[in-house]
């Protein structure tokens, strides 16, 4: 990999490195142990290093459009680091939460100019898009130009690759919203707060009426040790949800992300971005593939060593078949798109679903600051 001289620029924007910033390590100091993140300033020279980052990826055909879909730009190639890469690799990152995978961290990315956008922690490594987005070094095959900074970020998954593009990259923070898990029980409401203008409530009644809600039905097959099991029913997409409070700063939705937050204190996040411009939010439309929604009706069951499916699609209330067993976590919510969704090999203690969450009793949306 060629190295580039780093070209100097009289943009008042302009930054030559960023800082990298983590999570407390509340006192610890062994990076094997959760949590761990090692904070730092890195440059370009820092990011084309092959010894500290061997991998280096190129995205080729990125349009650069506004939020009205206006082009601003084409570019052919940016070239540069997974952030994956810079927060694992760089950061050394060990998340503190259920499962240690940062089921509940967030990544913020801010440009010189006050732009922002997030990015949750679980889009980056169990999604599709995770693999296409970059801090970017180079653009075009040479180095970013003077309106772009000496560094972005790109996420080419995007349906509007422009909205998340961050210039002048000069700050990427990692925050990790995990709580300690206390109490238990089902739900049959939830309340949308935080940074809305409308704070609501809903009950599985309010959702399932279909005056208020369009309903989504849903149906998939996920491993379980060495047995399958299934998981069906009908839910509601978590953005039409949120769409109803209403967000105190919408134009800049880029920079919110939402907390999904159980009755025991269990948490997971989303980017507000994954979820109104990426499939993760919309998922493709088949059953396997619904997207993010809150559940209103489901069931699963076990089927030994093959699919049992229950007799009706529509029967959410009993289960048949030897094996199959009921499950009544009324509200919950489901992301299909992430790596496994519906499970996972719970005896190699693998926790594949980390986004799949029961008891919902409250959703907080934040703007990053």
């Amino acid at each position: 990999m060629a190295a580039f001289a780093l070209r100097s620029s009289d943009n008042t924007f302009y930054s030559n490195s960023f800082s990298l910033i983590g999570p407390d390590n509340n006192g610890n100091t062994d990076l094997t142990v959760a949590p761990y993140f090692e904070s730092g300033l890195y440059t370009v020279a820092s990011l084309q290093d092959d010894s500290k980052f061997p991998q280096k990826i190129i995205l080729n055909n990125i349009s650069i459009k506004d939020k009205n879909g206006n082009l601003i730009e084409t570019v052919s190639s940016f070239n540069g680091v997974l952030l994956r890469d810079l927060i694992n690799i760089g950061g050394k990152f060990k998340p503190l939460d259920k499962g240690k995978d940062g089921r509940a961290t967030v990544v913020v990315l801010e440009g010189k100019d006050g732009y922002k956008a997030v990015v949750s922690y679980t889009e980056l490594m169990r999604t599709s898009l995770g693999a296409e987005m970059i801090i970017a070094y180079e653009k075009n095959g040479g180095l970013l130009d003077s309106n772009s900074g000496s560094m972005a970020f790109v996420s080419k998954g995007d349906t509007n690759q422009g909205t998340r593009y961050v210039k002048f990259l000069t700050k990427i923070t990692v925050i990790n919203e995990w709580l300690t898990q206390s109490g238990t029980g089902t739900t049959a409401s939830f309340s949308v707060t935080g940074d809305v203008i409308t704070p609501l409530n809903y009950s599985i009644s309010d959702l399932q009426n279909t005056s208020n809600f369009a309903s989504i039905n849903f149906s998939a097959i996920g491993p379980i040790s060495n047995s399958k099991h299934y998981i069906l029913g009908k839910g509601v997409s978590l953005l039409e949800v949120l769409s109803k409070s209403t967000l105190r700063s919408p134009n800049d939705f880029q920079s919110y992300y939402v907390i999904l937050e159980a009755t025991d204190k269990y948490r997971v996040t989303h980017s507000y971005a994954e979820l109104s411009n990426t499939i993760i939010g919309s998922g493709s439309g088949s059953l396997p593939s619904p997207g993010v929604i809150v559940i209103t009706e489901f069931k699963k069951g076990l089927g030994g060593n093959y699919y049992t499916p229950p007799a009706s699609l529509t029967d959410y209330t009993s289960c048949s078949g030897t094996g199959n067993v009921c499950d009544t976590d009324y509200i919950a919510t489901i992301s299909s798109e992430d790596t496994a969704p519906y499970g996972g090999d719970v005896t190699a203690g693998i926790n594949l679903g980390p986004r799949k969450m029961s008891w919902l009793n409250t959703i907080i949306l934040k703007k990053a600051e």
